[in-house]
């Protein structure tokens, strides 16, 4: 399903939207910048979308435009100490994925399913859950695999330990559900092209509740003890890094951003991690969660897409690249400094 639109209509700042979040200048590299460059953790993957990990491990899904039938899910321990391990084929087009201590979870986009496989490759595929219509976004927490299925505007869940147990409705009649994040008790999700985040009880016994209203399309989403950040904008249009309250009070834009729509967002205890741009100008980003501190970390990528982060460094996928891609999370030098890679010649995707 193609959801992209060929324009928004920027619409004015919600009243008490705090505006002070930075703008980001690629400018030349600094000359004393000393940060090693980019490390290629995997090459030729067909189309690497969203990115997880673990203690020890880098696991992506890839996309594969030419063929919905060749999608892969695949990992590479973070130090490249061996050559990148494909853990299922033939996917159908992947969405995002996620992990708990034994499985991998994902959910396949033109198939419809939510699948998953042991990280170890002891087992085959559980598929969990079929005929979803469109799944997209993904999460677990200690008992249930949460999804959003964006044709049918749902968002869903089953028990880990059941795959024969029925599938649990907690929203429906949203519009195109896309990435979603979890707390204790609540499942919080951005809307593509339906102008919304949202949240709903994690057991679906509350009415889904919009916490905030875009200007343009939502993507990537994650959520601290306090707060719910995601990423929005639109087709050739600036993306903005937003954050709410989880009640739906301070909001707050923390940077603006040129490029080709809103991508995937990525948290620590402290900053905010992004991606943004097309497949020559794509880079990767980072500010502190009160929107100060803004640094560019990798520029000239080629259409990065998911991104994590772990203790010492930032990890992504080049969807236009076929590359999957880490760095250190800071710089050694004061200004916006930048790590270059040639960019690729690809299609933009999605």
């Amino acid at each position: 399903m193609n959801l992209r639109r060929p324009g928004i209509i920027m619409l004015p700042l919600l009243a008490g939207l705090s505006t002070g979040g930075c703008t980001f200048d690629l400018a030349d590299p600094v000359s004393n910048d000393l940060t090693p460059p980019p490390v290629v953790l995997a090459t030729d993957q067909p189309a690497p979308w969203a990115i997880a990990l673990d203690g020890g491990n880098v696991y992506w899904t890839t996309v594969n435009t030419t063929d919905d039938t060749d999608g892969e899910v695949t990992w590479v321990d973070k130090d490249k100490t061996q050559n990148p391990i494909v853990l299922a084929h033939m996917q159908y087009h992947t969405g995002s994925l996620a992990l708990d201590d034994t499985f991998v979870y994902w959910v396949t986009r033109s198939g419809g399913r939510v699948c998953r496989v042991r990280k170890d490759s002891s087992a085959p595929v559980d598929v969990l859950a079929a005929s979803q219509g469109e799944p997209v976004g993904v999460a677990v927490d200690d008992t249930f695999v949460y999804w959003t299925d964006s044709a049918r505007g749902r968002v869903l869940r089953k028990p880990k330990g059941d795959v024969a147990a029925a599938t649990q409705t907690i929203a429906s009649g949203v519009v195109h559900p896309w990435l979603l994040a979890l707390d204790a008790t609540t499942v919080f999700w951005t809307s593509y092209d339906g102008a919304a985040v949202m949240r709903a009880a994690k057991d679906g016994t509350t009415l889904p509740k919009t916490i905030a209203t875009p200007v343009g399309d939502a993507w990537g989403i994650a959520v601290d003890d306090a707060f719910v950040y995601w990423r929005d904008g639109g087709t050739n249009l600036p993306g903005r890094v937003m954050k709410v309250g989880k009640d739906g009070s301070h909001l707050q834009q923390l940077a603006t951003t040129d490029g080709e729509g809103p991508r995937f967002l990525a948290i620590d205890s402290t900053n905010v991690y992004w991606t943004s741009g097309d497949t020559t100008d794509g880079a990767v980003l980072t500010c502190a969660k009160d929107g100060s501190a803004p640094m560019t970390l990798a520029v000239s990528q080629a259409g990065p897409r998911g991104i994590a982060v772990d203790d010492l460094n930032v990890y992504w996928t080049n969807y236009g690249g076929a590359t999957v891609m880490k760095a250190p999370k800071t710089r050694d030098a004061g200004r916006l400094g930048h790590m270059m890679m040639p960019a690729a010649t690809s299609d933009a995707g999605p």
